[in-house]
């Protein structure tokens, strides 16, 4: 994994759902759009991924997706549904938890506690900027961490044995 190439994806998704964001149509009159989704729980999902090393949630992903490009998808898709005021917060954040990667022991360490730091660090960020930070938000900056981990395993087998990965 190269910063070059981290930085360029990174630089396009971010500026990819600027774009899109800018031409996003409001929902239709009549329509609550926020009851028809069940409301995440933070500490449900937290201890659903008690007694697992995060490596395996990494793998989940790349065995749920068929290639590449679905990872793109994610992240884009992923990135639309956060506040406005979150998008510019992004490609730091992703860059943060990029240099955790560099670290053996990070793939191992239980999931429930990496989820638990990766959210506790999205409070912190989007604390400072006055963006949201509702359950919603922190799920989804803890879900655009682990899809960008999955989309760079996906490529890249040296990836996936560092971290313990069985091919």
């Amino acid at each position: 994994m190269t910063a070059i190439v981290v930085a360029s994806i990174i630089l396009i998704v971010v500026g990819w759902i600027t774009y899109m964001s800018l031409r996003r149509r409001p929902p239709k009159k009549g329509t609550d759009q926020s009851k028809a989704r069940e409301r995440i729980n933070l500490e449900k999902i937290r201890l659903g991924f008690r007694g697992r090393p995060f490596y395996q949630l990494v793998e989940y992903h790349l065995q749920q997706q068929r290639n590449a490009d679905e990872f793109k998808y994610a992240i884009i898709g992923t990135i639309k549904i956060l506040p406005l005021s979150a998008h510019p917060l992004v490609e730091p954040f992703i860059d943060r938890w990029n240099n955790a990667a560099s670290d053996k022991e990070f793939w191992r360490t239980d999931t429930s506690e990496v989820f638990s730091r990766i959210v506790d660090d999205a409070r912190s960020v989007l604390q400072r900027a006055d963006a949201v930070t509702d359950d919603e938000t922190l799920f989804n900056m803890f879900q655009l961490v682990t899809l960008t981990y999955a989309h760079f395993a996906s490529n890249e087998a040296d990836m996936r044995t560092f971290i313990g990965m069985r091919e």
